[in-house]
């Protein structure tokens, strides 16, 4: 038995890079294709604190 499998327990060590690496593209993907947050909605909001 590869001492891989000892350390990870994960037989498919490339096959669950591969799945990792595709949902990381797809987040990232899905965050890069959001509208931006419009000019009003940000002069709506203060970060400032009140008092």
């Amino acid at each position: 038995m590869p001492l891989a499998i000892l350390i990870t327990g994960v037989f498919d060590r490339s096959g669950v890079n591969n799945t990792n690496i595709g949902t990381t593209l797809q987040r990232l993907k899905r965050h890069l294709e959001s509208p931006l947050p419009s000019v009003a909605d940000s002069s709506q909001r203060s970060d400032r604190p009140v008092g």
